[in-house]
C-alpha cells in the first residue's frame, strides 16, 4: 500500500486483510483512488470491527469510496478460501480494467 501511495499512475487498490490494528494506514486517507478491502470473517488477528471502521473513516475522508468484502468462514490467512478472494478481486477489477 505504501508503493501505491507513491505512484500517481495507480487507478485503484485492493487490500487483503490489512493489519489496521497493528500498522498506521493514515496515509491512505488522502488517496484519490477507489479501493476494496477483502477481510476474513473469522480473522483472529485483525478484528472485523476495526477493519470496517478503517474503511468507513477512509470513505469519509477520501474522494473515491472504498468497498468492504467479508469472506465468511475465512481466517486472516484465508486457508481454503483463496478462490473466493480471487473471485471477489476479479469482480471488483473487471469494470476498472479498461480505465487503467
Amino acid at each position: 500500500l505504501q508503493l501505491v501511495d507513491k505512484s500517481p499512475d495507480v487507478a485503484g487498490c485492493i487490500a487483503v486483510a490489512p493489519p489496521v490494528n497493528k500498522l498506521d494506514f493514515s496515509f491512505i486517507k488522502s488517496w484519490s483512488v477507489p479501493g476494496l478491502v477483502i477481510h476474513g470473517a473469522e480473522d483472529a488477528l485483525v478484528p472485523n470491527s476495526e477493519v470496517r471502521q478503517f474503511v468507513e473513516s477512509r470513505n469519509a475522508a477520501g474522494e473515491h469510496s472504498w468497498g468492504f468484502e467479508c469472506v465468511e468462514g475465512a481466517s486472516h490467512f484465508f486457508e481454503n478460501q483463496q478462490e473466493e478472494v480471487a473471485r471477489i478481486a476479479t469482480h471488483w477489477l473487471a469494470p476498472r480494467a479498461g480505465s487503467a
